[in-house]
Formats: C-alpha cells, structure tokens, sequence
C-alpha cells in the first residue's frame, strides 16, 4: 500500500512510519550522492527530487494528525504537528498543502 492508500484507509500512524521511512532514505541517497565521485552528481536532481515528494507524503500524514487533534481539541498536539510541518520546510511551491492547511 502506498502512504496515499494508507491515509485514505484511515491507518494514519502506517502512513506515519512509511513517510518517515521514504525521507530517511531519500535523505541518505542525496547525501551519498553529494559526497560521492561526481559522475554521480547527475543523479543528483533526481534525488532531490524524491526527497521534495518525500516531504509532500510527510506533510500530509501530518495534516491528518492535524484535522484528528482539532476535533479531539488536543491543542498542545495540534501545535506539535504544526512544528512538525515547518521543520519539513517545504517550499513555496506547495500551494495545495498550505490552502488546506489554512496557512
């Protein structure tokens, strides 16, 4: 199942573990990439790439966590997944995200 799957599904903390799972690995292949020998330094925007849609599958198992603790009213919660969101620092580009987050 894909993290997409696993959000619809409702299995949120799943989505959870496989999100954090996909951005460690697209994390450790850029930075291998970016140490290695630069024939491989094609590669690289390919790489960053998949760290960017890494984030994007992070960012929206932490909306869901964010829409579960506004109607739990578990505010301290609610801010955590907030900081959460901005420590994944993602790009200006992710209109979507930010609309549906209310940002």
């Amino acid at each position: 199942m894909t993290i997409r799957d696993l959000r619809q599904a409702g299995r949120t903390d799943e989505a959870m573990e496989l999100a954090m799972l996909e951005l460690t690995c697209a994390t450790r292949l850029l930075a291998e990439i970016d140490t290695a020998d630069s024939n491989l330094h094609s590669l690289l925007g390919q790489r960053e790439n998949a760290v960017v849609w890494a984030k994007r599958n992070l960012s929206w198992v932490h909306y869901d966590y964010l829409k579960k603790f506004h109607v739990e009213n578990k505010d301290e919660a609610f801010i955590k997944e907030l900081e959460n969101i901005k420590a994944l620092q993602l790009g200006p580009l992710e209109v979507m995200f930010y609309n549906n987050v209310g940002v």
